[in-house]
């Protein structure tokens, strides 16, 4: 919960400053530092959100900050997509209405 981010050295052995420290071993082949990269990055830290509103608009799911990609179809099969950030101050930049 007190991470914010994170700072990559190199990821490919062959251009790596220490031995063996890669995600990535000298032919790309996945080390095992790197499936937990990928398991944390492409799935446990990720946001994969698919509902319907509740009686006031909103979805509930578990975000991280960042920036999403966001799709609403209505009933009526109109499409809204919109990019939005969620910050950390737990407000978003941009929030997508229906007039």
């Amino acid at each position: 919960p007190s991470v914010n981010e994170f700072i990559m050295w190199g990821f490919w052995d062959k251009r790596h400053w220490r031995e063996k420290c890669g995600l990535y071993r000298a032919d790309w082949s996945l080390r095992p530092q790197g499936k937990v990269w990928q398991e944390l990055t492409q799935k446990k830290w990720r946001s994969h959100v698919k509902g319907k509103t509740n009686q006031t608009g909103k979805v509930q799911g578990r975000f991280f900050f960042g920036t999403y990609s966001v799709r609403v179809t209505t009933q009526e099969g109109e499409i809204f997509e919109q990019e939005i950030q969620l910050l950390h101050d737990g407000s978003s930049s941009k929030i997508i209405k229906q007039n």
